[in-house]
């Protein structure tokens, strides 16, 4: 009986989601708020070329972020090497990131995501896909919107 009602707790959760969820975060962009998702794009686009460095441009030098399977911070350096392994391990990779919230103050942002990951590995020869939430805090420097820290989640 309980994994019956599992079930079926988690079958209404996720048709209240289908339903409602879409809308609750929807919103109108501001023109600053414009301007982060343009750079997320950006960021996106640079992982599905494997431009690592096109990447990185949008990397704060003092950065400090926990992955989603980090122990302890990371630095851009780690980060770099990270990313550099995922991707030549990597036939494909494609991304989707939805924002959820952007919040701005001056030249400092915070904006939760969600992010869809699908990986096609060369080693095995099989696709993972991935579901992350991510809270990136972005700060504006010389016009650009730099990544200066992260925490991202693994959805298992």
């Amino acid at each position: 009986m309980q994994r019956t009602e599992q079930i079926g707790t988690t079958a209404f959760l996720c048709l209240l989601f289908t339903w409602v969820g879409p809308g609750v975060f929807a919103q109108t962009w501001s023109v600053e708020e414009k301007e982060i998702l343009k750079t997320m794009e950006e960021m996106r686009q640079a992982i599905e070329r494997k431009d690592i460095e096109g990447f990185m441009s949008f990397i704060h030098e003092d950065f400090s972020g926990w992955g989603t399977v980090s122990t302890l911070p990371t630095d851009k350096e780690f980060r770099r090497k990270s990313l550099s392994g995922t991707l030549q391990a990597s036939d494909a990779v494609i991304q989707k990131v939805t924002p959820l919230v952007i919040t701005i103050h001056g030249d400092v942002s915070v904006v939760h995501s969600h992010a869809v990951t699908i990986l096609k590995e060369k080693e095995p020869c099989k696709e993972r896909t991935r579901n992350t939430f991510w809270t990136d805090v972005y700060v504006r420097e010389g016009g650009r919107w730099l990544l200066i820290a992260d925490h991202g989640r693994l959805l298992e």
